[in-house]
């Protein structure tokens, strides 16, 4: 096809879909304009259906600082999630080391006060722990069994 051809018929697509009409339509309007605008390519953007320049820069703004918020709201999420983690593997865990101890006997009763303040002075840290298969090697359940031979 050459080039004339190529012209006629991208011509005849413009008219049949309607974008000719509606271009003479915003180029006559303008052109009907008393006060002419200062910027004719907003006045067109505007008669198209777009948003003037002004419109999209506070788009632009506006999702910006959603984005911001977004990207805080998610930080925040993920540390609840993290916290709620950590004390759903202290739940777990003591259940886990009661179930041990009450097969043992253990003198001491009261487990949770007693992992609760070895976390707080950082000596078993909860994953590490976890990631042990037999209870009989854990650190905790050792600690606990030689203090119940004293």
């Amino acid at each position: 096809m050459d080039r004339e051809a190529k012209k006629e018929a991208f011509r005849k697509y413009l008219e049949s879909s309607g974008v000719l009409d509606t271009l003479t339509k915003v180029l006559v309007a303008l052109y009907e304009e008393n006060d002419k605008p200062s910027s004719a390519v907003e006045f067109v953007q505007q008669k198209l259906g777009g948003p003037s320049i002004s419109d999209y820069e506070k788009l632009k703004a506006e999702k910006l600082d959603l984005q911001l918020k977004y990207d805080k709201l998610l930080e925040t999420h993920k540390e609840t999630c993290r916290q709620v983690c950590n004390v759903t593997v202290l739940a777990v865990y003591t259940t886990v080391c009661l179930d041990y101890l009450q097969q043992s006997s253990p003198k001491i009763q009261d487990l949770f006060i007693l992992w609760v303040a070895l976390q707080v002075k950082g000596s078993i840290p909860i994953f590490s722990l976890l990631q042990q298969q037999d209870l009989k090697d854990n650190t905790l359940c050792k600690w606990v069994s030689r203090k119940e031979d004293t």
